[in-house]
C-alpha cells in the first residue's frame, strides 16, 4: 500500500530524530556563542532580528537578547496568522531558544574574550561570517530555522508575491542600510563579507564540498570514450539512450563520474579521442551505490 505524503512527511521527520536535535542545538549555542563573542562587541550588523539587536543597542540602549526574545515573540504571533502554521511551528523552537542560548553562554563569552581579541578586522570579520555559516548550515540541515528573520523573508514573500530568495535580500538590504545610518558606511561593508562567508560556509554544510565531477559526453566515438573509461579510468558509467531534439535522431549518451582531482585529466583525454565531442560538466556533491573501483569513489555502473 502506497503512503500518502503527509505519512512520508512524518517518517522523515522522525528518521534520526535524536541526531537532528544534536546538530540543531549544537547550532544553536554556536549562534549564541559567537553573538556574545564577535557579533555585540564588534557591533557587526548579520541581518534579521540579530542585525537589528544592534541597531537597537547603539539607539536606546537595549540589551540584545532581550529584542531578539521579544521581537520573536512578536513574529511568531502575527505570522501564525499570515503563514502556514506548519511553518510557523517549525521556528517556534528555534525562535525562542536562540534568544535563551544568548543569555545562558553570556559569561562563557566573556570567559573566552580575552582570547578572540584580534588586531586585523577581517581575520574578526571572516572568523565570525565562518562560525554562522557552519550554525546555521547545522539548523538548517536539521530541519529548523531560529525564526526571527526567517518569518520575516516568508511573509514580505507571501505578501509581495517574491520568491523567498529576493525577500530575503530585500530583507538584508534594508537591515543593511539601517545599521549603515545608525553605526557608519565601514558596517555595510562588513555586513556585505560577513554576509558572504556566511552564505558559502552555509551551502557548503547543506550540500558538502564537491569531491567528483559529472560528465554527461555526447561523441561519435562512444565506443572508444567507453573502452577509456572502463579499463584505463577503471571507472562506471552509465549509457543513457537519448533523442536529439531536431532531427530526433536517437544517440547515446554516456553519464561518467570521476573525482575532482581526475577532472582535467579526463575532459583532455575526452578532447584527444574526438575533438568534436559535446559534453557537459557538473559537480556532483554526492553519490551513493553503485561499483566501487580500486582506483576511484562508489560509481554508477
Amino acid at each position: 500500500m502506497d503512503m500518502t505524503f503527509e505519512t512520508l512527511k512524518k517518517e522523515i521527520v522522525k528518521r534520526n530524530l535524536v541526531q537532528r536535535i544534536v546538530s540543531f542545538l549544537c547550532g544553536v549555542f554556536l549562534l549564541a556563542l559567537n553573538y556574545n563573542l564577535l557579533v555585540v562587541p564588534n557591533n557587526f550588523n548579520i541581518g534579521g532580528t540579530s542585525g537589528l539587536a544592534i541597531i537597537f543597542k547603539e539607539l536606546f540602549g537595549l540589551k540584545p537578547s532581550v529584542f531578539i526574545l521579544g521581537s520573536s515573540v512578536i513574529l511568531l504571533i502575527i505570522s501564525y496568522f499570515a503563514l502556514d502554521k506548519e511553518q510557523v511551528m517549525r521556528s517556534v523552537v528555534g525562535a525562542i531558544l536562540y534568544p535563551v542560548a544568548i543569555m545562558v553562554v553570556e559569561p562563557l563569552a566573556t570567559f573566552l574574550s580575552p582570547h578572540f581579541q584580534f588586531q586585523n578586522i577581517l581575520i574578526t570579520i571572516i572568523l565570525c561570517g565562518g562560525i554562522i555559516g557552519v550554525g546555521n548550515g547545522l539548523i538548517y540541515k536539521a530541519g529548523f530555522t531560529t525564526g526571527g528573520g526567517d518569518l520575516i523573508m516568508k511573509m514580505i514573500s507571501k505578501f509581495q508575491r517574491l520568491t523567498e530568495g529576493t525577500s530575503q535580500l530585500i530583507e538584508n538590504v534594508v537591515i543593511v542600510l539601517l545599521g549603515g545610518l545608525v553605526l557608519g558606511i565601514p558596517s555595510v561593508i562588513y555586513s556585505i563579507i560577513l554576509n558572504v562567508v556566511c552564505a558559502n560556509i552555509t551551502d557548503k554544510i547543506l550540500i558538502g564540498i564537491s569531491n567528483s565531477k559529472m560528465f554527461f559526453i555526447y561523441s561519435k566515438k562512444t565506443a572508444k570514450i567507453k573502452k577509456y573509461v572502463l579499463d584505463d579510468l577503471e571507472s562506471g558509467m552509465t549509457i543513457i539512450h537519448t533523442e536529439g531534439g531536431f532531427k530526433l535522431t536517437p544517440r547515446k549518451m554516456l553519464m561518467v563520474v570521476v573525482p575532482t582531482r581526475e577532472y582535467y585529466a579526463f575532459r583532455e583525454m575526452i578532447l584527444a579521442i574526438d575533438s568534436d565531442a559535446f559534453f557537459v560538466i557538473t559537480d556532483c556533491y554526492e553519490v551513493s551505490g553503485g561499483v566501487k573501483k580500486e582506483k576511484n569513489t562508489f560509481l554508477p555502473i
